[in-house]
């Protein structure tokens, strides 16, 4: 009962939220993605749930460098930009 109460507070308090909620695994799979992450994207939340994040939002000529880096973070915890 206390885990439905908090799953539905969770997503009253996102799906009202006015900015971009998104959750995904450390590989960047998208597992869950807010109604404002709609707006500000232009990704509705089907296309985007089980997508890889890095590969939708980051520009094609810079995914290369951004998963290196954040491998370097995975590995590391330490990163000052990824890519």
């Amino acid at each position: 009962m206390a885990l439905k109460e908090s799953e539905e507070k969770f997503r009253a308090i996102t799906s009202a939220a006015n900015d971009a909620i998104i959750m995904m695994d450390y590989l960047g799979e998208v597992s869950y993605w807010n109604n404002a992450a709609e707006k500000i994207f232009g990704y509705e939340k089907d296309e985007m749930v089980g997508k890889n994040l890095h590969a939708v939002i980051v520009p094609k000529n810079e995914i290369g460098l951004h998963l290196r880096s954040l491998e370097f973070f995975w590995k590391t915890g330490s990163e000052p930009a990824l890519g």
